[in-house]
């Protein structure tokens, strides 16, 4: 459309005139739409990636995963807490997926619904996953009625089999919502957390976390696409 117009601007037979003023306006809607199906397209780890998930999945203790923006800490926890809700010998396992916003952990329950391709146990594994979103005060789950998709609120567990705390360097670092998501409790935790420069800075996580590191930036991030 932007060229079409162009194109339609009359020019002078010898020289080209100022275009004046040109007000250029993006709605970023559709590239939003395309890049979050790309995403949710997405089902291969890379060779580190997957080194880095056995070395998760070859302990009980909780875990730190911590790379660079575009790495992949979320892919990896997605991977790590579909194993646990498809465990064949204990289909009760809940996990809680903790992050700030709530497109995210939409988009967390829709990563792992595209992953199942019986109705039945699609529908029976949403329900364990638990998705907690600012202010944190209640999970939810989503469930599909028909071809759409439901947020509801949902009871909390006394305990969790899985707790993961996406961005949990911001999240730690707010006293408030430390406190609240301190306030679940969990037989393990995966917390995930960006390495940028000063982000770290003033925080303290618990130290009994075995250390996970993602040192491949493979795909763009949120941060990447806004610069």
């Amino acid at each position: 459309e932007l060229t079409a117009a162009l194109q339609s601007l009359p020019r002078a037979a010898a020289h080209y005139q100022a275009l004046g003023k040109l007000t250029v306006g993006v709605d970023a809607s559709h590239f939003a739409k395309r890049y979050e199906s790309g995403v949710l397209c997405l089902e291969n780890l890379t060779p580190h990636q997957q080194r880095q998930l056995a070395k998760c999945q070859g302990s009980e203790a909780s875990l730190h995963i911590t790379a660079p923006a575009g790495a992949g800490k979320t892919f990896v926890a997605l991977h790590f807490l579909l194993a646990i809700l498809e465990d064949k010998t204990d289909r009760e396992k809940h996990v809680l997926f903790a992050v700030k916003n709530l497109p995210l952990a939409v988009f967390v329950a829709k990563w792992v619904a595209r992953r199942i391709d019986n109705n039945r146990r699609r529908k029976g594994i949403l329900k364990r996953l638990h998705l907690l979103f600012k202010p944190f005060d209640q999970p939810h789950v989503l469930t599909m009625v028909g071809t759409n998709l439901k947020l509801s609120h949902v009871s909390r567990r006394d305990s969790y089999d899985l707790i993961v705390i996406d961005e949990a360097h911001h999240i730690f670092l707010d006293d408030q919502l430390r406190a609240a998501i301190q306030s679940y409790e969990g037989k393990r935790q995966m917390l995930l957390s960006d390495v940028s420069q000063g982000l770290h800075e003033g925080l303290s996580f618990p130290e009994d976390l075995l250390h996970v590191e993602l040192t491949e930036v493979v795909r763009s991030s949120k941060r990447v696409v806004s610069a």
